[in-house]
């Protein structure tokens, strides 16, 4: 049970690298968008800054996931930070049917995601 805690922090902390470079991605497509651009530039300036905010924080919260996943596992901590990224791709996946055109699909990424920040938190290891 261990290993699979463990191998589920690893793959979480590789979501949020994933998850940085897909903004990164989004970012560099604004940048060239045309209607983008034609919003007010304080909105839009706004707009990069958050995205720029994003990518630094899930670019960091996955190296620290990865570089210090036994800690994820054994303090409290570590599933404190767990427990913080499922709840946050469970209100990432909710958020959703804000929007008109809802992508069941995105949703569903969001709930396994959350799941697996979950696991480590409440299945109990062997010992």
């Amino acid at each position: 049970m261990r290993r699979f805690n463990q191998m589920l922090v690893i793959f979480g902390g590789v979501i949020y690298i994933l998850l940085a470079v897909f903004n990164l991605s989004i970012s560099l497509y604004l940048q060239k968008n045309a209607e983008f651009s034609q919003l007010n530039p304080a909105y839009s300036k706004i707009a990069q800054l958050l995205n720029i905010g994003i990518i630094v924080f899930f670019f960091s919260l996955g190296f620290i996931i990865l570089r210090h996943r036994k800690e994820m596992l054994t303090s409290a901590l570590g599933k404190s930070i767990l427990l913080m990224s499922a709840v946050f791709f469970l209100i990432r996946g909710a958020a959703e049917f804000l929007f008109d055109n809802i992508a069941y699909g995105l949703i569903g990424t969001m709930a396994i995601c959350s799941v697996i920040f979950l696991l480590p938190v409440f299945l109990k290891e062997k010992g």
